[in-house]
């Protein structure tokens, strides 16, 4: 008020900030794929859950669960304690055996202010879901997707990454060489 004089110390105590404490869950659900190419439909729900609040001290799980053509049900379970992840994207292709889907997820960091994401590969292995391929997410963001080959029968995944704060991402090919996985960037800038 004019004339009035006041100091920090008279106005009142913001209110307290209590974090964040529900339960969130994200699911999605992929039908139609074949993840063990027997030719049978194959149906895979993936969920992530966030328990600020749980006993166990591990905040974030991923569970995915595969249902074959042939009634078996797999599961592939993964928790995290940092930050929280969505379901950005999942997929399935021919990306480690012409005869048989592998699934492709991308979990993107909640809150993340840049868009960082991680991109984790599982295939069907030995009668078990397994992971035979994550990235780091601290430098890989949003916009993964899966893509022809010209060398091969199998498809690659496109990753951008972010090599510097200055530029658009540098989409990454992240390709299954038979013995190991390829990581090779464009060597340009997408901006």
């Amino acid at each position: 008020e004019p004339g009035a004089s006041r100091s920090l110390a008279d106005l009142p105590d913001p209110p307290e900030q209590k974090p964040e404490t529900e339960v969130q869950e994200h699911q999605v659900v992929l039908e139609d794929i074949d993840l063990d190419g027997d030719g049978l439909a194959d149906t895979v729900t993936a969920t992530t859950r966030f328990d600020p609040q749980s006993e166990a001290g591990t905040y974030n799980t991923l569970t995915v669960t595969a249902v074959l053509g042939s009634g078996a049900e797999l599961e592939y379970h993964e928790t995290w304690e940092p930050g929280w992840y969505l379901i950005n994207v999942i997929q399935a292709d021919r990306i480690t055996s012409p005869d048989r889907d592998a699934l492709v997820l991308e979990l993107e960091v909640f809150g993340s202010n840049y868009g960082a994401t991680k991109v984790l590969i599982l295939e069907l292995d030995g009668g078990k879901l397994t992971q035979c391929y994550c990235t780091d997410d601290n430098s890989t963001i949003y916009g993964s997707y899966t893509t022809k080959r010209d060398d091969s029968s199998l498809r690659a995944v496109r990753v951008p990454v972010l090599v510097d704060k200055w530029h658009a991402p540098e989409y990454y090919t992240l390709s299954w060489n038979g013995t190991g996985w390829d990581f090779v960037g464009d060597g340009y800038f997408t901006d």
